[in-house]
């Protein structure tokens, strides 16, 4: 059973990734469907990196939500969804030195940028990035087929980089490559910063954007860097605070890992005014759309209220799990007649919601049920309801015990007498 911080990770996690995944779709949407962004290399590297990100999240995401669901899987499908999220971790930084590089060229060598520029060359760039990205992945493989049996494909393992290639050789040319990749591409930011910064000084306003998008990618180029220090961060954290490490693991994981990817292609598209006309220009579209669709039709009137009333449950469903685990895993909660009525209380309303929004979708989708099933669910729903009030009397005939007779309130209000109360409760409603 997942923990009550897994649960609540996961939430923030799958939340993160679908507004990002939005945000990203709409952007490569605007790329697609406008011709200023199509021929201009600039937002060609920019929506390279936007579909880098992208897929990086989902499988990043995909992962997370294996480790804490089936903490182990089979060894092919681990490389299935790591293989693809490693091409795109060794993508970004040097999708971040062709962009800074353009830059550059722009601001320095303007009359040459027609020139050197081109959309075909951007291709071939982007084309060059994932040969260069593939050649340092191959090596792990050959390496795990050569030092590992083939029955180890078949094994299950936790889905990581280190538990599939294991080998040392692995990670020592793993050590290298990452070091020699942040050093080349730290210096391409670093060269090309400043010599931007020389023609920024002759007050050109180009110059001075261009100097701020590169400080842009150099952020970004630090947090590439975080991702590689994870794992002696990690160790750090639950070296000093030894009882944490399961919060430890998921918040690392949705600050280093989720966090970047969902900050750095939202900051790129809103900071270009390009980009932000377009943006502005389609969620008004929308707006208009969704009004003259939406607000007018009875149809989309009743898919909304059932959305709104699924969304409502699924948000109280959260709420009562939350308190139904802290009641069931804190001592405090479980031996006191007060927080077992209350409890109670919680999975009475649980059961009774449950079952009306049951109620409330078939009567609109099927409008007549047969009267066997419609009994199967009417019956706990009427119990559920009839236990209410009984329950309600209970807690204030506890709260009365509690401040008029303190002294009998222990020998009177038992957790032994608070669970014959419930099933006496439960026997009046039947």
């Amino acid at each position: 059973m997942l923990s009550l911080t897994a649960v609540v990770a996961n939430l923030v996690v799958i939340l993160l990734g679908i507004i990002t995944c939005s945000i990203n779709t709409l952007m490569i949407h605007i790329f697609n469907k406008h011709q200023i962004f199509r021929f201009n290399p600039r937002y060609i590297l920019f929506i390279h990196l936007v579909l880098n990100k992208t897929l990086q999240l989902i499988l990043s995401i995909s992962l997370y939500l294996f480790a804490n669901s089936y903490f182990t899987i089979y060894v092919s499908l681990c490389m299935f969804i790591l293989l693809p999220a490693i091409l795109t971790t060794r993508n970004t930084p040097v999708n971040l030195a062709c962009m800074a590089a353009e830059c550059y060229i722009s601001v320095c060598i303007p009359l040459r940028h027609g020139n050197i520029c081109t959309v075909k060359k951007t291709y071939i760039a982007i084309g060059i990035m994932w040969v260069i990205s593939l050649l340092t992945i191959l090596p792990d493989i050959f390496i795990l087929f050569i030092t590992e049996e083939l029955h180890f494909l078949k094994t299950r393992v936790f889905c990581d980089r280190d538990r599939v290639f294991r080998s040392s050789d692995s990670k020592n040319k793993r050590d290298a490559s990452h070091i020699f990749f942040l050093v080349v591409v730290c210096l391409i930011l670093f060269y090309t910063y400043f010599r931007v910064l020389f023609v920024a000084k002759a007050a050109n306003s180009d110059a001075k954007k261009a100097r701020n998008t590169i400080l842009l990618h150099g952020f970004q180029m630090l947090m590439c860097m975080t991702l590689y220090m994870q794992t002696l961060l990690k160790q750090l954290l639950i070296y000093l605070f030894p009882g944490q490490r399961i919060p430890i693991q998921h918040t690392i994981f949705i600050l280093i890992q989720i966090i970047p990817r969902c900050l750095s292609p939202v900051v790129y598209g809103i900071r270009d005014k390009t980009f932000r006309m377009y943006f502005k220009k389609y969620f008004i579209c929308l707006q208009v759309k969704a009004i003259r669709i939406f607000r007018f039709n009875p149809r989309y009137i009743l898919f909304i209220h059932l959305v709104l009333n699924k969304t409502l449950q699924m948000t109280v469903s959260v709420s009562l799990y939350i308190l139904a685990h802290a009641f069931h895993t804190v001592y405090i909660f479980r031996f006191n007649p007060r927080y077992i009525l209350f409890i109670h209380l919680v999975l009475n309303k649980t059961l009774q919601m449950t079952v009306s929004v049951s109620l409330y979708i078939l009567a609109h989708a099927f409008h007549t049920v047969y009267v066997s099933l419609c009994m199967l669910i009417l019956l706990p729903a009427i119990l559920t309801t009839m236990n209410t009030p009984l329950n309600l009397a209970c807690m204030a005939a506890e709260c009365y015990i509690s401040v008029c007779i303190p002294l009998r309130y222990d020998s009177i209000c038992t957790v032994k007498k608070t669970y014959i109360v419930i099933g006496i409760i439960s026997f009046l409603a039947v």
